[in-house]
Formats: structure tokens, C-alpha cells, sequence
């Protein structure tokens, strides 16, 4: 009898610290939903100049949070809580917004809601497993 309680207790701490881990991972990626936003076509990427931050996420599934600012030319400077700086540019080709960085490339969108700028980048074939897709805000 002793065993068995010591069994549910077990299950039961289980149980708690599921339920509290999994809250907190809803909680970080707390980002509206994409639904929810308006596409943005951008026919010039100064459009995207000033100050993002937001949320990577990787391969493995872990999420860091990022800033990035992107002067007028489209070139940008990327770091990330972890520590790692990322270098890129935004750029026009054939009228869609894609990026090019010192550890990925792929493609990029801008979206709105409620007064709010969105930009989503979307990494394109072999990448390293710490980078993923990223939901950026702009803040400035």
C-alpha cells in the first residue's frame, strides 16, 4: 500500500510540473496569431528600417529571444540572448522580400495588426540546428 501511494505521488508531482512547464512554454510563444495579421507588401526594403525584436525558433524546438536593427540599405545586425550575432541583408527579388545572413537565408514577410508591425523570417534549406524561423515586432 505504502508502495503504491509513493507510485501516485509520483505521477501526481509529474503531473504538476507538466502542467506548470507546459504553461510556460504557451506563455513565451505568446505571439498573436498569424491569422489574426494583414499581410504588408514592401516595394522597398528602407520600408523596413529601425528597430525589431522577437522570438527564434529553432530546429529543436527551444526559443530565444532576438533584436535586430536594419538600416535603410537593408543590411542588418542580428543578436540574440544566447550571445550570437548574426549579420545579414533584406532584399527585393522578383517583388518578394527574402534574406540573406552569415548563417542562413531564406524568406521574409511583413505583417500588421492592430497598429503593429510583424516581420517573419523563414530560413530556406540546410541550416545549422540552432537557427529556425523568427517572429519579429518592430519597437522603433
Amino acid at each position: 500500500m505504502i508502495k503504491s501511494l509513493g507510485i501516485i505521488a509520483l505521477h501526481v508531482a509529474f503531473a504538476i510540473s507538466f502542467s506548470f512547464g507546459a504553461a510556460g512554454c504557451a506563455q513565451i510563444s505568446a505571439a498573436p496569431n498569424p491569422g489574426d495579421r494583414l499581410p504588408k507588401h514592401i516595394t522597398d526594403v528602407k520600408d523596413l528600417a529601425g528597430v525589431w525584436q522577437g522570438w527564434v525558433t529553432s530546429q529543436l524546438g527551444s526559443q530565444s529571444r532576438v533584436s535586430m536593427t536594419i538600416k535603410e540599405d537593408g543590411s542588418y545586425e542580428g543578436a540574440s540572448t544566447t550571445g550570437s550575432l548574426t549579420l545579414g541583408t533584406f532584399y527585393l527579388d522578383g517583388g518578394k522580400l527574402r534574406y540573406r545572413s552569415s548563417r542562413t537565408e531564406g524568406t521574409a514577410s511583413v505583417s500588421e495588426e492592430k497598429g503593429k508591425t510583424f516581420l517573419t523570417i523563414k530560413p530556406e534549406g540546410t541550416h545549422g540546428f540552432e537557427t529556425g524561423a523568427a517572429l519579429y515586432e518592430r519597437v522603433r
